[in-house]
């Protein structure tokens, strides 16, 4: 099982390019943007917002949502803090 310690860290360069490969082929990469209340204020378009506050209880249905992308990303402003 993962843990956090094991999860690679990706440069915003290196998430531009993941997302650009996947227009042509979006079943490829998902970007979950765990912030809260800044989601609003602006996001990475076409990601999903699961909020941190509720990702323990959302967790299964994400967990469903994307069984079938081989690459998944977390973003969060203070992803160093959480």
């Amino acid at each position: 099982m993962a843990t956090i310690a094991s999860l690679e860290r990706i440069s915003a360069a290196k998430l531009r390019d993941l997302m650009l490969a996947a227009k042509t082929d979006d079943t490829k990469v998902a970007v979950i943007d765990v912030r809260d209340d800044d989601y609003i204020g602006g996001h990475i378009k076409g990601c999903l917002n699961y909020p941190s506050r509720m990702l323990d209880a959302t967790m299964p249905s994400l967990v469903r949502r994307l069984q079938d992308k081989p690459t998944v990303v977390f973003h969060c402003a203070l992803s160093q803090q959480r």
